[in-house]
């Protein structure tokens, strides 16, 4: 994936100044997740007054025995344990990315729209890594790190992802959907394998982006999660230019085919990416789901998909394959 280093004071003035004046009424998703009940308690004492905030890099996992198993935090400077926030979980493309590639694109939703964002390095080098039920393992081991030290929001946790990425969000967008408000696959591989069944994603929120001149990542692969959903019931909508709020209807699932665009659909930034990235930003975090995610729901959901590689969830804090070759 291309370096993608926008001018930081640029992106926060495009972000401010779009999103602000373009808002989307809070809808919630069709699926109703059974968990009624936070998977975030408060810690003996309460949430910790003292939470670092700002961009705190290279948070190890605690409990994983592997020097790739870190992430880098954004925390909104104004984060109080008065309140729950918003948790968006952003994924790097690869398979030579890496966890710093997206954090200055991203920095908005956690220094203008009040989000937690989560930038975890993949495990390995390998392409389509996040597609591997080991990630999917990674992600909620994650998630529950971060939820013990800042208050979560548990109705609206997000996936967000680009190249790689991007297939990574359609992927265990599906596999752990009883996490999601909703995901954000960009320039992404929905088509790719391992993917798991379409019908895992026809309630959940979803807003894409790809370019129509993307060579690295064909539109096709977008285009098909659009006729299968579709098909499947979705409430679809596609849009060829900068959308404005009346443009999205009740639709549960946004395309945004950007024309004339290839890979990098954030360049150049002040004309492209700022304001695409803030209509997709304010769209996203609008949703919440009905009910608490439910986590213990997702790793059952992913323990079972994970068998067909060749994967269980016992025997590591990860996981691990039972065959002798990933993905048999």
């Amino acid at each position: 994936m291309p370096g993608i280093r926008p001018h930081r004071c640029l992106f926060l003035l495009v972000v401010a100044g779009l999103a602000s004046a373009w808002e989307v009424s809070a809808q919630t998703p069709a699926e109703q997740p059974k968990a009624a009940v936070s998977p975030f308690q408060a810690p003996p004492g309460g949430w910790p007054k003292d939470a670092k905030t700002g961009l705190l890099k290279k948070v190890a996992l605690e409990g994983v025995p592997n020097p790739a198993a870190f992430y880098h935090l954004g925390v909104p400077k104004e984060y109080t344990p008065e309140k729950e926030w918003p948790l968006v979980v952003v994924l790097h493309g690869g398979p030579g990315g890496n966890a710093d590639n997206l954090v200055t694109v991203f920095q908005g939703f956690y220094q203008q729209k009040g989000a937690i964002v989560v930038y975890p390095q993949a495990l390995e080098k390998q392409l389509l890594a996040w597609n591997y039920p080991e990630h999917g393992a990674y992600f909620l081991r994650i998630i529950r790190q971060v939820g013990k030290t800042y208050r979560i929001d548990p109705k609206r946790i997000y996936l967000v992802g680009h190249s790689m990425g991007g297939g990574g969000a359609w992927c265990m967008g599906a596999v752990l959907s009883d996490v999601w408000a909703g995901i954000g696959p960009l320039s992404g591989w929905y088509l790719a394998t391992p993917r798991p069944p379409a019908e895992w994603l026809k309630e959940m929120p979803i807003y894409a982006i790809h370019g129509d001149k993307d060579p690295a990542v064909i539109p096709h692969n977008s285009q098909q999660a659009v006729q299968i959903l579709t098909k499947l019931g979705a409430k679809t909508r596609t849009l060829k230019e900068l959308p404005e709020a009346k443009d999205f209807g009740d639709a549960s699932f946004i395309y945004r085919e950007m024309q004339g665009v290839g890979h990098d659909v954030f360049q150049p930034w002040k004309d492209r990416g700022g304001p695409e990235l803030a209509r997709l930003s304010a769209w996203l975090l609008a949703h919440q789901r009905a009910h608490p995610a439910d986590l213990t729901a997702a790793e059952k959901r992913l323990a079972t998909w994970g068998k067909q590689f060749g994967w269980s969830l016992e025997g590591g804090p990860l996981g691990k394959y039972t065959d002798a070759q990933k993905g048999n």
